[in-house]
């Protein structure tokens, strides 16, 4: 209750001199997990330069379906950390590495969400082919099995 403004101005200041966590921190705590999942599908989405509404709701549809805590951070948020992230050649292989962190059931989801981004366009273009079959690859090597139908 805030009748007195000395007793508003002391809180003000206090509260201004405390370090504080902000939304942003605590959010990209939540999503680190799936900071590479996330530069994989970015990665698959921007292929052709055709990043369209469809691709990007995939992609918050996986971070909300893979994320408990993700579930209370707005589409509008998620966008925004996601246009943060780099998602080039580099970024997609150094990822690709780093695949051998995650169970044989998550990595399948992971590549079937890539192939559903491909196929937004109705096809598979070259480009997306050759990545996705590097991406199948580095699954390979690592002893998971990739099931004859992806979708």
């Amino acid at each position: 209750d805030y009748r007195d403004i000395r007793k508003f101005a002391k809180d003000f200041i206090t509260a201004a001199k405390e370090p504080q966590q902000t939304l942003s921190s605590k959010s990209d705590d939540v999503l680190s997990p799936v900071k590479d999942d996330l530069i994989l599908l970015l990665f698959m989405s921007r292929i052709w330069n055709d990043q369209n509404p469809v691709k990007q709701k995939i992609i918050l549809d996986y971070i909300q379906n893979t994320v408990a805590a993700a579930k209370n951070l707005s589409d509008r948020y998620l966008a925004r950390y996601l246009s943060g992230l780099r998602a080039g050649d580099d970024e997609f292989y150094e990822t690709l590495r780093r695949l051998k962190s995650k169970n044989p059931e998550q990595a399948i989801r992971l590549l079937k969400e890539a192939v559903k981004v491909c196929l937004v366009s109705g096809y598979l273009h070259y480009s997306e082919r050759m990545y996705l079959a590097d991406f199948i690859q580095t699954l390979r090597q690592e002893g998971v099995s990739i099931p004859q139908n992806l979708l």
